[in-house]
């Protein structure tokens, strides 16, 4: 069985985590929310994965903040979509875990700006007799900062025994703009120089659990579960939107222990591995009243993934469903380093086609790295 950890100490993070949440999440928000990760949209696209822990992909965490108390090590990652030729989208997001507490920053992406940006491309402005007054560059970005602590780990932090239950808490930000970057062929309109811009946040709350009862117990199997849950409260003038998000996961797996290799078991954990997944949910004063999320993961050698996705929406009593696919390749030795590529594809028709889209990953555990010295 599990340590008794320090109570005191839990019940005083667990009630300044409630408390801190419920003043945050105050007031009517509206928030495009968008997945920026090649897992998540070949799992089931919106609001996917919420409990999908086995992974240190920075990207991941967009969708529930409590994933950072699962993650370890100096984490990159880079998401590219391709839409068409009128626009384009990119992110990019870093993060650090350190002893169950883990924190999310945006970093540099593609269209020069920081996290998640959509590049709605270039545009002409004229006078009235034709002549070129000036261009324009559209953005939309989204700067996400995150802050996940996994209890069990932070509390047990000098045990090198993985515990059989642990639950993590996060809250994150989401800051919005919407850029509209102009220049002019005369100089000297200073006033117009100054385009229009709109900036908006969004405060979440996460909470997520996992559960895998053969830890400490002497087989080739493994098994984790987990339960998550995430409140988004987003603002707008006129619109929506309050969404809660209930997700689940089960992972079995066989060891690479088995083979009794102990070269192999540095670059591989398991031989074989079979991931379900599941989302719903709900939002008040929006057009899309519900969404369900159903996503099946394939894993050989902890190194070839095969994914598959299915998603389902309510919008304005119209059902939508649409099936994703994608693979990913993931390489690292021992838990000093790894590196992950992923990829999705979904129908041509599909919500903001979605048909192509990677990302990919790099971690650095630099303490394992120290420790093992």
């Amino acid at each position: 069985m599990f340590r008794i950890f320090n109570t005191e100490k839990c019940s005083f993070i667990i009630v300044f985590y409630i408390v801190t949440s419920s003043i945050f999440c105050i007031g009517d928000l509206d928030y495009h929310h968008m997945p920026v990760s090649s897992t998540q949209i070949a799992m089931g696209y919106r609001n996917a994965m919420g409990s999908y822990i086995w992974s240190n992909n920075p990207l991941n965490v967009w969708q529930n903040p409590a994933i950072l108390g699962y993650q370890d090590g100096l984490s990159i990652g880079y998401y590219k979509n391709y839409y068409d030729k009128y626009f384009k989208e990119s992110a990019s997001m870093v993060s650090l875990g350190w002893r169950g507490i883990g924190i999310l920053l945006p970093s540099y992406n593609e269209a020069e700006k920081f996290g998640h940006t959509l590049d709605w491309g270039e545009y002409r402005m004229t006078n009235e007799d034709g002549s070129l007054k000036g261009t324009g560059h559209s953005y939309t970005t989204t700067s996400q900062y995150a802050l996940g602590v996994n209890l069990m780990k932070m509390i047990n932090w000098r045990s090198q025994k993985e515990e059989i239950f642990d639950l993590s808490l996060g809250l994150s930000l989401m800051y919005y703009r919407f850029l509209n970057e102009r220049e002019y062929v005369d100089s000297s309109v200073e006033h117009e120089n100054r385009a229009p811009s709109e900036s908006k946040y969004m405060l979440n709350m996460g909470v997520l659990g996992r559960i895998s009862p053969l830890q400490n117990i002497d087989t080739p199997f493994g098994l984790d579960i987990t339960v998550g849950y995430t409140d988004e409260n987003m603002n707008a003038e006129d619109e929506f939107v309050y969404r809660t998000t209930y997700s689940g996961a089960v992972r079995g797996s066989l060891k690479s222990s088995v083979l009794r290799v102990p070269v192999l078991n540095d670059f591989v954990d398991d031989l074989v591995s079979v991931t379900l997944t599941e989302d719903y949910s709900d939002m008040e004063d929006s057009y899309i009243t519900n969404t369900y999320s159903q996503g099946l993961e394939l894993g050989v050698f902890s190194t070839f993934y095969l994914r598959f996705g299915h998603y389902f929406e309510n919008n304005n009593d119209k059902e939508e469903n649409y099936d994703m696919i994608g693979y990913g390749l993931k390489f690292h030795y021992k838990d000093w380093a790894g590196f992950e590529w992923n990829y999705s594809e979904s129908e041509e028709d599909a919500i903001f086609a979605f048909n192509d889209t990677w990302d990919m990953m790099l971690n650095v555990n630099l303490w394992k790295i120290i420790d093992a010295m």
